[in-house]
């Protein structure tokens, strides 16, 4: 050990360390692919889910409001003597209520559709049983 020149010794380190810094660059690249493809899935499934199930939520609210309202048009027009315009309003929110349930019913469908089409997908059965759950 003590015959190595320091010249020699350094381009050791050297060569050393480049070759550390190899390793590091290729594992680097494997966890970017991996990575890559998780964000893809991701961007591809619950990014649209998220989106379809927030919609769903609005509508059945403003299903549920429009729920409350008729009721409140029926209540409040048995205690007037003229109940013409809380029967019109009545059937004005009716019409919303049952309106908001054919477009929740179409919603929900969409849902059902994208999960079969994640779970017939070709993603790998850790997202798939993910995405089941």
């Amino acid at each position: 050990m003590n015959n190595i020149t320091i010249r020699f010794r350094v381009l050791g380190i050297v060569f050393a360390n480049v070759a550390l810094v190899a390793i590091l660059v290729a594992i680097t690249m494997n966890n970017l692919t991996k990575l890559r493809t998780e964000l893809k899935e991701i961007a591809e499934k619950d990014i649209v889910m998220v989106g379809l199930l927030a919609r769903i939520t609005e509508h059945q609210l403003e299903q549920a409001l429009a729920f409350e309202r008729a009721v409140r048009d029926i209540a409040l027009s048995k205690t007037v003597t003229d109940p013409g315009s809380f029967l019109v309003s009545f059937e004005s929110n009716e019409a919303k209520f049952v309106e908001y349930g054919e477009v929740v019913a179409s919603e929900i469908g969409q849902a059902e559709a994208l999960t079969q089409t994640v779970l017939d997908g070709d993603f790998d059965e850790a997202v798939k049983e993910e995405f089941r759950s």
